[in-house]
């Protein structure tokens, strides 16, 4: 079973993560902080972290930088998720390392989308004729 860390100071935001990444048969864990996530790491790495931006001691970028310097760190695919949509957040996303980007709030559709586009959840195949 796949595996994934919500990494979010806000408990709404975790709880609704939380739920919908559960909704996909993937097993969850949650870091209120930096420093929680980096000892959630140090553990066992994840398959996938949605990673928020936005936090007080340290932002998601940095974040993100941090864990591609964890033995493995590459290997473990970062969604980074943030309120602003602008394109200069996707952008620095993508030019740090992450994976793949999304725009609070997260609908369960778009983050299911982001989970398949990055090789967590299969693909539905089209049926064909």
């Amino acid at each position: 079973m796949k595996t994934c860390l919500i990494v979010d100071d806000s408990p709404f935001d975790r709880r609704l993560l939380r739920h919908c990444v559960e909704s996909f048969d993937v097993t969850c864990s949650q870091a209120a902080s930096a420093q929680e996530a980096f000892g959630i790491c140090a553990e066992k790495l994840p398959d996938c972290i949605l990673l928020d931006w936005e936090m007080p001691e340290m932002n998601g970028i940095e974040v993100l930088r941090k864990i591609r310097l964890m033995p493995y760190g590459s290997n473990v695919v970062v969604i980074l998720c943030t309120a602003n949509e602008g394109r200069e957040h996707r952008d620095k996303a993508y030019a740090e390392g992450a994976n793949s980007f999304i725009v609070k709030p997260v609908t369960v559709d778009e983050l299911e989308k982001k989970f398949q586009e990055s090789g967590i959840l299969p693909t539905l195949k089209a049926a064909t004729a």
